[in-house]
């Protein structure tokens, strides 16, 4: 029985555009980012072919970790609440 992973990001069009843009600047750069940028285009192929585009918790939350990797700091859907409240 599995758990129903928990959302801690909503991604939005900007993410991809930002992805999209470090990609083009990377694509055969040397060593760690070189690997970074085909994770993250298997990423993007798995998710178009194998789960049919499906935007979900998974989908999202792995949009908050590429953005991570690629030295992004995106706020949690938590940390954007508490940022607006106050």
């Amino acid at each position: 029985m599995g758990r129903n992973k928990k959302q801690i990001y909503t991604s939005s069009k900007t993410d991809s555009k930002v992805i999209r843009e470090w990609l083009d600047g990377h694509q055969m750069s040397e060593g760690d980012e070189k690997k970074l940028y085909w994770l993250i285009m298997q990423f993007y192929f798995d998710w178009i072919f194998k789960h049919s585009s499906k935007v979900d918790a998974t989908y999202h939350n792995s949009i908050y970790r590429i953005l991570q990797a690629i030295g992004m700091n995106p706020l949690t859907d938590k940390e954007k609440e508490n940022s607006s409240e106050g």
